[in-house]
């Protein structure tokens, strides 16, 4: 009972709290912001390889809402941006789901560069998030590079990301962690 429930209602619901999250009336920002990192680390475990809940019904469920999870890389608290990345990593590991992703109308791989520019400059002692530290700013870059690299196994992704020098980017982001 207890998968069932997991598998047939969790997914939908956590998915159903992200796209509605913003529009909740008398709600402070620092809850909007518990709910969505909440919704953001259980999306991330249930992608994961490891997951007991990683079943085919739930992967294709989330990869239905890549767009509205993409648009959490636009947040500035290095976790949910982090594990937004961590699930679009996730999902397109599969190369079928690589190359739609690709293809879509978000231009996903422009985005995840972006967010390594932006999280690469970021600055820890003016920060409005206080939450953000070296450590969660360096995973959500890790992230995202590891999105872009499985998003790369499409041939028309890999050239994209050739074209908007992404590579380089993936190549500073690897030599980061040897530091």
């Amino acid at each position: 009972y207890q998968r069932r429930v997991h598998g047939d209602l969790l997914t939908p619901c956590l998915l159903q709290l992200i796209g509605d999250v913003t529009g909740m009336p008398n709600t402070t920002q620092e809850y909007l912001e518990a709910i969505l990192d909440g919704c953001a680390s259980i999306i991330a475990v249930i992608t994961s390889d490891s997951s007991p809940y990683n079943k085919e019904l739930n992967i294709q469920l989330i990869f239905d809402s890549w767009i509205e999870i993409s648009s959490l890389l636009d947040h500035p608290n290095n976790n949910i941006c982090g594990n937004a990345a961590l699930v679009l990593g996730n999902l397109s590991k599969d190369i079928c789901r690589a190359a739609l992703m690709g293809k879509g109308r978000e231009d996903i791989i422009s985005k995840l560069i972006k967010v390594v520019k932006v999280k690469r400059e970021e600055d820890y002692k003016g920060c409005l998030y206080p939450k953000n530290n070296e450590t969660n700013n360096h995973s959500c870059q890790m992230n995202c590079a590891i999105a872009l690299g499985n998003l790369a196994k499409d041939a028309d992704n890999r050239e994209k990301l050739r074209e908007l020098q992404g590579f380089e980017i993936l190549h500073t982001v690897l030599m980061m962690k040897k530091k």
